[in-house]
């Protein structure tokens, strides 16, 4: 199958940032386009490479996925030492809106759209499928009112009795004649007043130029943003205030300081901005009608231990949604422990998942 490259396209200038860019990975009739978020604890990590324990095999991440028909969109975010959150997400959403309005022009026909990422782009990859509008559901069909019962007839008023007739009055006898009143004596002329003087024009002042009317901001006929159908999330952060615990509860060593991965992005302690903790947390946006989610995790994982995908995953079956978990025996955070086949073998499932939901 043959792949069409592009490289470097800006999708995004933010004024005082570097432009933001995205490769693009287009295979003959793509069955979807999936866009990639790349890990590196938010303030490491690029577009160009794939999960870290896939970027020796041979073909490489991006090649090996596209021959399964999948087009790939390989997207950067600023990093927490550029920018807190939420301008990582904020970056997520204008490379959709960007995919959105031009993908055509790379050759993508189909509007079918899912998203990938691993680690920190897990991170990401669920908020932006949690916090797309969701998809509007049809009202209900009207139940037609019920029929009017006519009122009954109307029973006629019984006939009026004419009144008795009226006596004529005695004749009247008329007044004595009025005797006239003497002639009255004229009032003496009346002096004109003096002419009145008009008074001066008064000059009303100008109106000051900030009253001028605007003129109505330009409407944007941007392509609405195609929905995410699917979403697949290698070793994600989904839970920022109980990250710390399951840390603690793997054996790892948990750090909620301004210093720590999670501090950075957020440009404070945890415990400092408990409403920002909250809305950086893929859990505190599951909804119903989510799309279908899944996480592959390794059960050695003590950097984000694998109890992160279950809270989320536990979260969307709540709500109804679909959610599978799938825990790698042995391996930790990227899954270095993975040979070649077994690495394949996760990223095959991944794939055949995204295709499988992409609609």
């Amino acid at each position: 199958m043959s792949t069409t490259e592009y490289k470097a396209v800006i999708f995004a200038r933010r004024p005082g940032f570097r432009p933001l860019a995205l490769d693009l990975y287009v295979p003959e009739n793509p069955e979807a386009l999936c866009v990639y978020l790349h890990g590196g604890g938010w303030r490491a990590g690029s577009r160009t490479a794939g999960p870290g324990n896939v970027t020796t095999g041979k073909p490489g991440f991006f090649p090996y996925a596209v021959s399964t028909g999948l087009a790939i969109a390989s997207v950067d975010y600023r990093l927490s030492a550029e920018a807190q959150f939420p301008a990582q997400l904020d970056d997520v959403t204008a490379a959709l809106d960007f995919l959105a309005e031009h993908r055509a022009d790379f050759g993508i026909t189909t509007d079918r759209t899912v998203i990938w990422g691993v680690s920190a782009g897990g991170h990401l990859a669920a908020l932006a499928a949690l916090t797309q509008p969701p998809a509007l559901t049809p009202p209900p069909a009207l139940t037609p009112p019920p029929a009017l019962t006519p009122p009954p007839a109307l029973t006629p008023p019984p006939a009026l009795t004419p009144p008795p007739a009226l006596t004529p009055s005695p004749a009247l006898t008329p007044s004595p004649a009025l005797t006239p009143s003497p002639a009255l004596t004229p009032s003496p002329a009346l002096t004109p007043s003096p002419a009145l003087t008009p008074p001066a024009a008064t000059t009303l002042p100008a109106a000051p130029a900030q009253l001028a009317a605007q003129e109505p901001a330009p409407t944007s006929d941007r392509p609405a943003r195609p929905r995410i159908s699917a979403v697949v999330c290698w070793y994600p952060v989904t839970d920022l205030d109980a990250l710390a615990k399951d840390i603690a509860e793997a054996g790892g060593r948990p750090d909620r300081s301004a210093a720590s991965r999670e501090g950075s992005l957020l440009g404070a302690a945890l415990d400092d901005v408990p409403d920002l903790v909250a809305a950086a947390s893929p859990v505190h946006h599951v909804r119903r009608g989510a799309p279908p989610f899944l996480f592959l995790h390794g059960d050695a994982d003590l950097a984000v231990p694998a109890r992160q995908s279950e809270r989320l995953a536990e979260a969307l079956r709540a709500a109804g949604g679909t959610a599978t978990v799938v825990l790698v025996p042995g391996a930790g955070h990227m899954f270095p422990e993975l040979d070649e086949p077994s690495t394949r073998a996760v990223t095959d499932r991944s794939v055949r998942f995204l295709l499988d939901h992409a609609v």
